[in-house]
């Protein structure tokens, strides 16, 4: 005779760790929508009130413009200054 229940246990271990993982997946969306639906109304109420948003513009100096005339590469600091790469 063979025996199957160590088969059958595997198999409903699996089982039960695919429905676990299916189970936290879904819950990890939701969060997910949540998080984007709260985001989106900050977002709504900032422009409503009419605040920039987004990032703020650079500003090239007269040494960035003569870098990006001569086709150099150059990445803009935290405080703005330029870094030639």
């Amino acid at each position: 005779m063979i025996n199957t229940s160590d088969q059958e246990d595997e198999i409903i271990k699996q089982a039960i760790q695919k429905v676990i993982l299916n189970v936290l997946a879904a819950f990890t969306e939701k969060e997910r929508l949540d998080i984007k639906t709260r985001q989106d109304g900050r977002i709504e109420g900032e422009k409503a009130k009419g605040k920039h948003l987004g990032r703020s513009k650079a500003t090239v100096t007269p040494r960035g413009n003569k870098l990006l005339i001569h086709g150099l590469t150059m990445r803009l600091q935290l405080l703005g200054s330029l870094v030639v790469l």
